[in-house]
C-alpha cells in the first residue's frame, strides 16, 4: 500500500503530473490517494487493535486452547 501511494500519488502532490492543466497540489493529491490512504488506516488500526474475538484467528485460538486443555 505505501509503495502504490508513494509510486502513483506522490507526483501529484510535488507537482510533476497534474490532473487538470495547471493544477497540481495537496487537494490532488489527497483527492486520488483516498482508497490507499483509508486501506493503510484500517491496516493500521487491526495491526495495533488486532481482529477482535469474533475473528477466525481468535476463534481457532480458542477451540485449539479448548482441545489442549484435559477434562
Amino acid at each position: 500500500m505505501i509503495c502504490a501511494l508513494a509510486i502513483t500519488k506522490l507526483p501529484l502532490l510535488w507537482g510533476h503530473v497534474a490532473l487538470f492543466k495547471g493544477e497540481a497540489d495537496w487537494w490532488d493529491f489527497a483527492h486520488e490517494s483516498r482508497v490507499e490512504v483509508a486501506q493503510l488506516c484500517g491496516s493500521a488500526f487491526l495491526l495495533l487493535v488486532g481482529a477482535g474475538r469474533y475473528s477466525l484467528d481468535a476463534r481457532l485460538h480458542h477451540s485449539l486452547t479448548a482441545e489442549a486443555t484435559p477434562h
